[in-house]
């Protein structure tokens, strides 16, 4: 179990500093970018209310947009970070047990096939050695893993790993990328209000 909770934990470690340094950059190119819009209709002469309307949407849709390509900015530059992280070994294996292990207790079975890229298949072997007997002792239940060496994940992937049942029709995907997308999207409403404030009008952040 403190197997378990310490592969769990560097998983969230990983994350976490993804989350910093990706915010932390959006938050610097956010101060040094001027103002978005400054707009005040109600000082333009000779315009009616429907051309004030009309004005002060464009300008809102010119905000929104800013915003969200700030935001991509940030994933964009999140995803060229996690390269860094399989060029370290040490942490990249240990991230890697934590994946495999996350995949097995996922799926809970008895034939599991794992997918990876080419250059991580003896990382990954290791993984797998390593975290059988872990499993069987959480679980009470034996395991037979295969690493699929005729379909490789891509190799400009960051890393991670797929895990699949034994008939394939069940996937948990670990890739680096997908973590950092299913981070992106439960931190979102936080990376909003870190990036640009709260929005008084809105009554939820979900």
């Amino acid at each position: 179990m403190r197997r378990r909770k310490s592969r769990s934990n560097s998983i969230r470690k990983c994350e976490s500093s993804i989350k910093n340094t990706s915010c932390t950059s959006a938050q610097r190119k956010l101060k040094t970018t001027p103002a978005l819009i400054s707009l005040s209709v109600f000082d333009v002469p000779g315009v009616d209310v429907d051309q004030m309307s009309n004005l002060m949407n464009q300008a809102r849709l010119k905000v929104l947009k800013a915003r969200d390509d700030m935001i991509m900015d940030m994933l964009i530059e999140a995803r060229q970070r996690l390269a860094a992280i399989a060029q370290d070994p040490a942490r990249y294996s240990t991230l890697l047990e934590g994946l495999v292990l996350q995949g097995f207790y996922q799926l809970l079975e008895e034939k599991v096939v794992i997918r990876c890229r080419q250059q991580d298949v003896e990382l990954v072997q290791a993984a797998v050695n390593k975290n059988i007997p872990i499993f069987k002792e959480a679980v009470k239940k034996h395991i037979v893993v295969k690493i699929d060496k005729d379909r490789f994940l891509p190799s400009s992937i960051c890393g991670g790993v797929e895990v699949y049942n034994g008939n394939g029709k069940i996937k948990v995907s670990n890739t680096l990328e997908n973590r950092l997308e299913l981070l992106a999207q439960q931190m979102m409403p936080e990376i909003r209000v870190s990036l640009f404030g709260a929005n008084p009008n809105r009554k939820f952040s979900d």
